[in-house]
């Protein structure tokens, strides 16, 4: 119902959902902007558990992702099989893509076939160049 991102140095963002009245409440800086969300929205957490379930039909994904700040669409295309090593092991992992339209932003997520699609490896390159990259350390039953 509610997606919250707390960082140090950063601004709190809020997206609220009532999906009853089918509407995102986002909140950031100060700011409060309610509007209609699609049926297909996700926020910036839930949208990996989405991936989980619909990367397994090795078709294209694509949904609403809303935060504090906005709402953007995003459409990840598979891009494969690979086995990959991490810290907290060897997977077998579905490769998925994101592109966006217009702008040099790139993510790449992994998804650990044999475990229930778990996202393994996450990489984000932005416009700008910059790159973030979370890895699997550990997983436990």
């Amino acid at each position: 119902r509610e997606y919250v991102d707390e960082r140090s140095g950063r601004d709190t963002q809020r997206a609220s959902f009532d999906w009853s009245a089918n509407t995102v409440t986002r909140r950031y800086k100060g700011a409060t902007r309610t509007e209609p969300v699609p049926a297909d929205t996700q926020d910036r957490l839930s949208f990996l558990l989405a991936l989980s379930f619909f990367s397994q039909k090795g078709e294209p994904i694509s949904f609403h992702v809303a935060d504090g700040r906005g709402m953007s669409r995003h459409t990840y295309r598979p891009n494969g099989r690979e086995r990959l090593a991490t810290p907290a092991g060897e997977f077998d992992t579905v490769k998925l893509i994101r592109k966006n339209e217009g702008s040099g932003e790139v993510a790449e997520i992994w998804l650990a076939a044999n475990r229930g699609y778990l996202p393994v490896r996450i990489m984000v390159v932005e416009n700008d160049g910059t790159r973030y990259e979370h890895v699997a350390t550990r997983i436990s039953q």
